[in-house]
C-alpha cells in the first residue's frame, strides 16, 4: 500500500514539483543569471539552435572575467527528481550533454556550462564531470507535490516506514538550491566552459547513443570506457591538467595469444 502510494506521487507530480524548485531557485538567485525563456521555463531551443528535446530550463549567466572584463556564458539545465543514484551510464546524464554538445559545436567560441541537478549522484559522475567540463548538483531532496486525497501525513509515513527521508513536498517554505547558483555556478563556469569546449564535439557520438534506452548495461559500460579513452587524449592536448580519469571500467588488457 505504501509503495503503491509513493508510485502515485511519483508519477503524477515528481517531475513538475522539482523543475519548480529548480525555476524558483534560479529566480532568487541573483541578477548575474537571467533566464533564455520567461520564468528560466522548457526551452526547446537555445541560441537559434534546435535541440533534441527541450530543456528543463537554461540561464545566461554573466560573470567578472580577467581584468574585470564580463563574460557571458550559456548554462543549459536538466533537473531529474528522481530515486536513482546517476551513474556515467546512465541516459539522464547523457539527455543533458548529447543537447550542450550540439550547442557548443554550433557556438564553438561561446561559454556553453552544462548542469545537471539530481537527487544523487554517484562520485564517478563528479569525476566525469569535471574532466568533460560539465556541472552536477545532488539536492539530497526528492521533491514533490501532495495530489488530491494525499495529505502531509501520508508523506510523513513514507518517510518513516520506506526510508524516503529526502522526500520533500513542495511550497513556499521548501529549500531552495541557493548556494549552487549564487556561489559554485559563478566561480566554476569559466574552468567548465573551457573543458566542455574542448570535449563537446568528442562526447557528442556517445552521448547520442547513451541519452536513450537502447544499449544494454554492458554496452553502456563499453562506451563510458570508449568515451573516457578518448577524453584522456582530448584533455592531454589540450593542456587540461588534473584530470582524474577513474569514472569508467579500466581499460582492455591485451591477451597474448
Amino acid at each position: 500500500m505504501l509503495y503503491a502510494r509513493y508510485r502515485r506521487l511519483a508519477s503524477n507530480n515528481m517531475g513538475e514539483a522539482g523543475k519548480t524548485v529548480l525555476r524558483r531557485s534560479l529566480t532568487e538567485a541573483g541578477r548575474h543569471l537571467m533566464p533564455c525563456v520567461s520564468g528560466f521555463g522548457e526551452c526547446g531551443d537555445l541560441l537559434d539552435v534546435p535541440l533534441f528535446g527541450p530543456l528543463d530550463s537554461a540561464a545566461t549567466l554573466v560573470i567578472t572575467g580577467a581584468k574585470g572584463v564580463p563574460v557571458v556564458c550559456t548554462v543549459p539545465m536538466e533537473m531529474k527528481n528522481r530515486r536513482l543514484t546517476i551513474y556515467p551510464i546512465h541516459k539522464e546524464c547523457h539527455q543533458l550533454l548529447a543537447k550542450a554538445a550540439v550547442l557548443q559545436i554550433e557556438h564553438p567560441d561561446h561559454p556553453i556550462v552544462p548542469v545537471l541537478v539530481c537527487r544523487r549522484a554517484h562520485p564517478r559522475l563528479f569525476w566525469m564531470a569535471k574532466d568533460l567540463g560539465f556541472l552536477v548538483h545532488q539536492t539530497g531532496r526528492q521533491y514533490t507535490r501532495l495530489p488530491k486525497g494525499t495529505t502531509p501525513a501520508h508523506v510523513e509515513v513514507l518517510r518513516t516506514e520506506l526510508g524516503l527521508t529526502g522526500l520533500t513536498v513542495v511550497n513556499d517554505k521548501t529549500p531552495l538550491i541557493r548556494t549552487f547558483f549564487e556561489q559554485t555556478l559563478p566561480n566554476r563556469a569559466q574552468a567548465t566552459a573551457a573543458r566542455w569546449k574542448a570535449t563537446a564535439a568528442y562526447v557528442l557520438p556517445y552521448a547520442e547513443q547513451l541519452r536513450v534506452e537502447g544499449p544494454d548495461s554492458t554496452q553502456r559500460a563499453d562506451l563510458i570506457r570508449e568515451l573516457r579513452q578518448e577524453a584522456e587524449w582530448v584533455l592531454d592536448s589540450a593542456g587540461c591538467k588534473n584530470n582524474n580519469l577513474g569514472w569508467s571500467l579500466p581499460d582492455l588488457e591485451e591477451v597474448d595469444e
